[in-house]
């Protein structure tokens, strides 16, 4: 039974980090897109890589643009990723007008293809925990 458990919250994990990144891109897509200018970068620890006590980290692009009413503001991306993005590059900013401090940064690396990973894993586990309890 706690195989079953196990899946099922693996499932519901997967799932609800699809509808996270399904329901960001969908902002995304409704809001007003302006390019933004890589200002600086968060450095995010992720843990130590296995026995070697040596700690690993992600990137994530803080993001300055400028919006319709040519007021400046700054967003840190929700994603972060093991290749550091260039200080100084250029990087899409979706916002809406009434929220420009809840503007989300498109483009990220490795952003498209995870929303899919997650939708599978979670699909995949939750079917899969529903079999093994059915056959119990």
């Amino acid at each position: 039974m706690t195989a079953v458990w196990a899946l099922g919250f693996m499932g519901a994990v997967g799932l609800l980090g699809a509808f996270g990144l399904f329901s960001q891109a969908w902002r995304a897509r409704h809001g007003i897109v302006v390019p933004g200018t890589v200002v600086a970068i968060e450095r995010r620890r992720t843990g130590t890589n296995g026995g070697s006590g040596m700690r690993s980290y992600t990137y994530a692009p803080v993001v300055e643009f400028t919006d319709r009413e040519a007021s400046v503001h700054r967003v840190t991306a929700s994603l972060s990723g093991t290749r550091r993005p260039k200080v100084g590059s250029t990087m899409q900013v979706s916002y809406r007008p009434e929220k420009p401090e809840k503007a989300i940064v498109m483009d990220l690396p490795g952003q498209g293809a995870a929303k899919w990973v997650f939708l599978v894993a979670g699909v995949t586990c939750t079917v899969v925990a529903i079999i093994v309890a059915a056959r119990r």
